[in-house]
């Protein structure tokens, strides 16, 4: 991808915090996409259904499923208003820059891993008919 080639570091903003991701764009798109399959209880390649450590995953109550989702919603809201303002400022006259266009590659992503996790559970909250 074009975030492959001109991206050689990856920082991470997760939880409040910004970190350095040890690898390149690849290698960290691999570990964002094995975190939701592994949040989502999806079965691992070559594996059984259940999380990547090959236990069951748990059955949760609509309560706490209804909990998930508002959390996930409200990052969503979060991450699509940075993606919205990185889009703004790249749209400027002579406001490419190229970190802002690296950083607005990582949201798109992340916004679309927290996509896939609401609708797993949302779909699990359906199948317990809360």
């Amino acid at each position: 991808t074009f975030t492959s080639i001109v991206a050689d570091t990856i920082l991470e903003v997760r939880d409040g915090r910004v970190g350095l991701f040890p690898g390149d764009y690849a290698a960290y798109v691999a570990r964002i996409e094995q975190e939701a399959r592994d949040d989502l209880g999806e079965k691992p390649a070559g594996g059984k259904p259940g999380k990547a450590d090959g236990k069951p995953a748990a059955v949760e109550s609509p309560g706490k499923l209804r909990q998930q989702l508002t959390t996930i919603e409200r990052s969503i809201a979060t991450l699509d208003r940075e993606k919205h303002q990185l889009m703004e400022a790249l749209a400027k006259p002579g406001g490419f820059d190229a970190a802002k266009s690296r950083r607005l590659d990582v949201v798109v992503k992340q916004v679309e891993a927290e996509e896939a996790k609401w609708l797993a559970v949302s779909e699990q909250l359906e199948g317990t008919d809360g």
